[in-house]
């Protein structure tokens, strides 16, 4: 397993966020085209997922570093797991955006995950 340096973001992270970015960017024209939706929405619903798995990202490598504080790692937890919920009801209780555009947004990230997992970004499909 290669070695990671913590705070500095691996090829995982930014092939899935330039793959979000893609779906995002697409599913945006598509809501364009049709005239529905709520673009604000999309891309807020995609934020939250994605600070949600850099949060996650981070506290794992805090957590199996050696020396390291692993209280910190664990509050860093509960915070991913805490502050996507409390971002969501916050948006929702105030009417900011769509709630079915929010939620099309969170899909985003699988969609990325899967689209990483098949053609990842950064390297060519033959190297290892």
């Amino acid at each position: 397993m290669a070695e990671v340096e913590v705070g500095r973001p691996s090829a995982f992270v930014l092939s899935v966020l330039g793959w979000q970015v893609l779906v995002l960017l697409a599913a945006t024209g598509a809501m364009a085209g049709f005239g529905r939706g709520d673009a604000a929405g999309l891309w807020c619903g995609g934020g939250i997922l994605a600070a949600s798995l850099v949060l996650q990202r981070q506290a794992l490598l805090w957590i199996l570093r050696p020396g390291r504080r692993r209280w910190l790692a664990i509050i860093l937890l509960v915070c991913r797991l805490g502050l996507p919920f409390a971002a969501v009801w916050i948006v929702l209780e105030q009417g900011l955006v769509g709630p079915l555009s929010l939620g099309l947004g969170a899909a985003t990230l699988p969609l990325a995950i899967v689209g990483h997992a098949c053609y990842p970004l950064g390297r060519s499909v033959g190297s290892s």
